[in-house]
This record gives structure tokens, sequence and C-alpha cells, in this order.
């Protein structure tokens, strides 16, 4: 179904945006996200039940949601119940898993199904002067906004600048839409396509951090994943 297809790969670089954080020492973070369906249109008719299932499904596929994320080197690792994204920065790939046909797709981080989504983009981010400490680290009010001809992002993020391992990732998937440094604590966005989807708002925050070494086999390929049929993602 296209607009699966679409709003799966929109929302992954939405939610990519959004937990943005040079790869320096090894992190873990863990993240929470409610997301709220209510302005999401399919041909132009508010999403039925069955249908916000079916996106429940295509997000979980697409590594959006509650995630766990862990950095080490020029490696990363995002975690979700129905996928895996693997990035590595010395290849320059990114690796989606699936796990409930476990599958994989290889893509650069830089180009492929992730760029034709972030072409044009224009962002702007203002840094609205207030500051609060969470989970230890000393968190910055941001408002960012972002838009290109297929999709408009906007809210606000509270960002720690003192953790910047994700950084490197977010500039060579051109995923992390505003330019954001450091790691985005917590936030409130909307991503809006009239023609695709509607728009989607969510809430994302950071539950969880720990900077203990991240083993290396953590971001091994599984031995039993075969590469996927590309033909089903049209």
């Amino acid at each position: 179904m296209r607009i699966k297809t679409i709003f799966s790969i929109g929302s992954a670089i939405f939610a990519v945006a959004t937990a943005c954080s040079s790869a320096i020492a090894d992190l873990t973070v863990v993240n929470k996200s409610v997301f709220d369906y209510s302005k999401m249109r399919i041909n132009g008719q508010p999403v039925s039940q069955d249908q916000i299932k079916m996106i429940q499904g295509s997000l979980a596929g697409a590594g959006v949601g509650n995630t766990t994320s862990y950095y080490s080197g020029k490696r990363a690792k995002i975690s979700t119940t129905g996928s895996t994204v693997l990035l590595d920065l010395s290849s320059n790939q990114m690796t989606i898993l699936m796990a409930a046909t476990k599958t994989y797709m290889t893509m650069p981080m830089n180009g492929g199904m992730f760029s034709n989504y972030t072409q044009g983009m224009q962002s702007s981010i203002k840094d609205l002067g207030q500051t609060k400490t969470i989970l230890g680290h000393t968190a910055h009010l941001m408002k960012y906004y972002a838009k290109n001809a297929l999709m408009t992002i906007s809210g606000y993020v509270w960002v720690a600048p003192d953790l910047t391992e994700a950084d490197s990732f977010q500039k060579m998937s051109q995923s992390n839409l505003t330019g954001l440094k450091g790691l985005a604590m917590k936030a409130s966005v909307e991503v809006s396509s009239p023609s695709m989807f509607g728009a989607l708002s969510t809430k994302t925050e950071v539950t969880s951090l720990s900077t203990d070494p991240v083993p290396t086999s953590t971001f091994d390929m599984p031995s039993d994943y075969k590469a996927m049929n590309m033909n089903g993602l049209k």
C-alpha cells in the first residue's frame, strides 16, 4: 500500500530527527513516544481504528516509537519492537532489520529512499532562553521548523548540548532536518503532509541514559536474516 510505505519512511526520518544527538564516547539512550492520530487522513478521510493499527505496525517496522539507541565510535543501533536500524559511518551504510520476516535492506546513509523525502528541506531553529535539568543534564528549550515540498515539521524540543554522540550519524544520513546539535531529551512535534497523510503529532521523552561501554557485538548482523525483496516496497 503506497501510503503505508511513504508514511513509514517519512516517519522514520522524523523519529531520527527528533532523537538527534562526533562519535566520541559510548552512549545508550531509551526513548518513550506517544502518537496522536486525530489529524491523520487517508484519501482525505479520517483514519479508522483498523487503519490506525496498520499505521502502528508500519511505524514499528520503521523503527519508530519506544526505542533504545546505542552509539559507539562510528557505529550506531536503533531498536524498537518491530525492527532495528544499524548505522555505520565507516561504510556510509544504513541497514534496516525487520524482525517479523527476518529480512533486511541496506542503503547509503546519505542517499537512497531517505534523500527523496529530505530533498530541498529548509529549516530554522530558535533558542527560547529557557533551561532545565533532565536526567542530570542541562537542557535548552528550542523551537524548530522545517519544510520542503512534501512535508512540514514543527515543534519544541529540550536539547542537552553536552550529549553529541549521534551528531555525525544525523549529518551523514541527512536525517537531522533542523540542525539541532545535542541529544533531544524531550520533544513535542507535528509532521504535516496534506498530500500524503494529513498530520501526525508525537511526544517523545528520554527515560534513561547510560555511558557504559557498548559491546561490539551489539552491532553485528544476525546470521539468520535474508535480504529483502525490494519489490515489496513499491
